[in-house]
């Protein structure tokens, strides 16, 4: 039900964007990640299903595939890292700081995958974690100082141990996720 109303609203909006011409644009979506133990890799496919669960047309692309022209004609940049000493990976930060990249005026948003701090049994470390912490934060201070829109609270998947695999029921909340992008993305 939640699908068809989100359908609904997001055919409605595009429509009004269309000024009445009766023509549903269909979004074009770009899902930038990078991944070291494939946890982070296993969400875009969710995220990416997604999206096309509502007739959006989703590219994915590892960090190291970007160039200047993969980022035309998007309507929202989807970024994905692992948290790696509390940032995204080398890799993702590098791109983002990339000045060749025209993130400025595109709507992004954010998320990353994480130790849950709630299984971590040493309060030193939940603690420091607590206060350093994850790589979604930073990637959205890195893009906000692109001059980027962020359109939607960033999100954090949850893994168990330091390398996954990922909690039970987290690829499930990245697909309703990439609906709430959807959503959020048409108001």
């Amino acid at each position: 039900m939640m699908v068809k109303k989100t359908i609904t609203r997001y055919a409605m909006s595009i429509d009004n964007m269309n000024k009445g011409t009766g023509k549903i644009k269909s979004l074009n979506i770009l899902i930038i990640y990078d991944s070291i133990f494939g946890n982070t890799k296993k969400v875009v496919q969710a995220l990416q299903d997604g999206f096309k669960e509502i007739h959006a047309n989703c590219q994915i692309l590892h960090a190291s595939e970007v160039d200047i022209k993969a980022l035309d004609n998007t309507d929202l940049l989807v970024f994905g890292s692992p948290t790696r000493a509390f940032h995204p990976t080398p890799l993702l930060s590098s791109l983002i700081k990339n000045k060749t990249l025209v993130f400025a005026g595109k709507k992004v948003a954010v998320f990353d995958t994480r130790a849950d701090i709630s299984t971590i049994k040493s309060k030193f470390f939940r603690s420091f974690l607590n206060n350093m912490g994850y790589a979604d934060a930073c990637l959205r201070r890195k893009l906000a100082k692109r001059n980027a829109i962020v359109i939607n609270e960033t999100q954090g998947f949850y893994v168990t141990g330091s390398e996954g695999p990922l909690r039970e029921g987290e690829l499930e909340r990245a697909f309703l996720w990439a609906q709430t992008l959807i959503t959020n993305l048409s108001k």
